[in-house]
């Protein structure tokens, strides 16, 4: 779920949420279906502090950063 914010100019864990709640390509490209549940803004807020303590978080923003480069080239 958070590449589809970071691909949103960042946003933050609850637009996340609320824009994987009313879209369908969001829902899609997070392997969803239209009767799944999407994962409350907490538990991305957890995901990251989990992130963060591992210092996985800065490899992931640098292989988003190196993907979108791709994309826009």
């Amino acid at each position: 779920m958070y590449t589809p914010g970071l691909l949103h100019n960042d946003l933050s864990d609850k637009a996340v949420e609320d824009m994987a709640n009313v879209s369908l390509h969001v829902m899609r490209f997070s392997g969803l279906s239209l009767v799944d549940d999407v994962s409350k803004h907490s538990v991305f807020s957890r995901f990251s502090i989990h992130l963060t303590a591992f210092k996985a978080w800065d490899s992931l923003l640098e292989q988003n950063q190196s993907a979108n480069t791709r994309v826009s080239s």
